[in-house]
């Protein structure tokens, strides 16, 4: 997997600043949390793919808002685990609490909201954040709701590949 996708897709992006929001399961980390109550904070570095620290770097030190978007009957211990995982990236929003699959909009206009990209009374929806899921049904979703938004389909995680169609 080449580096230079990912370079590409972050230039294109450098005058402006973007949400980039992110799923926990299968996207940050390689294991769904609530079926895997053994892997601690101890094992976490374990399930991480060592391109994910710096992707995340560089879209932070590039003055992007990162995020969370989550569904998870188990936030607390996602929590622990996002500080143990990723203890040098600031994440602005964090939204982890369990919703049914068709409801993860309540975690993105949240996180809109609070950067003050949303109203839902007068809001007509733009180019302005990048989503990445691990669940294609997920994926499906955002891009209906919100019809300028790119999505990234990360079933093996977030790692360089999947930004080579910016090569």
């Amino acid at each position: 997997m080449s580096r230079r996708g990912f370079f590409n897709f972050m230039r294109l992006n450098q005058h402006k600043r973007k949400t980039f929001i992110f799923d926990l399961d299968r996207t940050l980390w390689d294991f769904t949390v609530e079926y895997c109550p053994s892997i601690g904070v101890k094992d976490i570095h374990n399930y991480i793919h060592s391109s994910r620290q710096p992707i995340l770097q560089t879209i932070q030190g590039d003055g992007h808002s990162l995020n969370i978007a989550s569904r998870s009957k188990e936030p607390a211990i996602c929590q622990r685990l996002l500080q143990e995982a990723y203890p040098r990236i600031h994440f602005s929003n964090k939204q982890i609490f369990w919703t049914p699959f068709e409801h993860k909009r309540t975690h993105i206009n949240s996180i809109l909201r609070e950067a003050g990209e949303y109203d839902e009374h007068s809001y007509q929806p733009e180019d302005f954040f990048y989503l990445f899921d691990d669940e294609q049904i997920m994926i499906d979703d955002t891009e209906r709701a919100y019809k300028s938004t790119y999505c990234f389909h990360t079933p093996l995680g977030l790692h360089y590949g999947i930004f080579d169609i910016f090569k």
